[in-house]
């Protein structure tokens, strides 16, 4: 829950799934074929070989295969369950390989397109999906736990609460920020089922006289 400015609360609900049918009957054109493979050579180059699908397979994924791997196959390696505490999140030492895998090829095809290195940037939101996840983010990227700590401190208050997380570290971001802030960017990583990475830059907007939780003040320049 966000309340802006003028004290209107906005609920904000993140939910994701994935399922698509890009065979060869949908692939109207060579941009189409482009388009697919571009997925599956991340697929391909992200994924241990032993979890890499044939492009066949990759192209159709249906009903049945989508519920095998979240219900069936996948069940242990990103999971909810409902306890007496509430929703409980569970990962496999699976999740955190996969990211260290990835994290610099995301991180270096988001900058590779602007005028800016990752030693330009100071300020960091990261979806803390657990602590090993950020300390192999950290490792990958050369960042410390300094650079690191507002994710830290969602995930001391709150946890993990799946990929929305990331939206209490960039309040958290926007808290500690001061005017001499403005305009600086902001590098922010999300991670959902899949698995799934996300990366962003953002602007930090903070002047003297708006400076406060609102997360409508980060304005993103180049998501991916």
């Amino acid at each position: 829950m966000f309340k802006t400015a003028s004290g209107e609360e906005i609920f904000i609900i993140d939910g994701h799934i994935h399922n698509w049918d890009a065979s060869k009957a949908n692939q109207k054109n060579v941009h189409g074929e482009q388009f697919i493979k571009s997925f599956y050579a991340y697929h391909s180059f992200l994924s241990p070989k032993e979890k890499v699908w044939s492009l066949e397979k990759f192209e159709q994924y249906g009903a049945e295969q989508l519920y095998r791997d979240l219900f069936v196959d996948g069940y242990d390696d990103m999971a909810w369950h409902i306890n007496d505490f509430g929703f409980e999140m569970t990962l496999s030492s699976y999740v955190p390989k996969l990211i260290q895998r990835g994290i610099r090829h995301l991180t270096d095809g988001l900058l590779d397109s602007l005028p800016l290195q990752l030693a330009d940037i100071r300020h960091f939101a990261i979806h803390p999906g657990g602590r090993k996840i950020l300390e192999t983010i950290e490792a990958e990227l050369g960042l410390t736990r300094a650079d690191n700590r507002h994710a830290y401190r969602v995930l001391r208050d709150y946890g993990n609460m799946s990929s929305a997380t990331v939206l209490f570290v960039l309040r958290d971001v926007l808290a500690y920020a001061t005017p001499a802030d403005h305009g600086a960017p902001v590098l922010s990583f999300a991670f959902g089922p899949g698995l799934t990475m996300e990366a962003m830059l953002l602007e930090m907007s903070c002047e003297p006289k708006i400076v406060d939780h609102e997360l409508s003040e980060a304005v993103a320049l180049a998501p991916v």
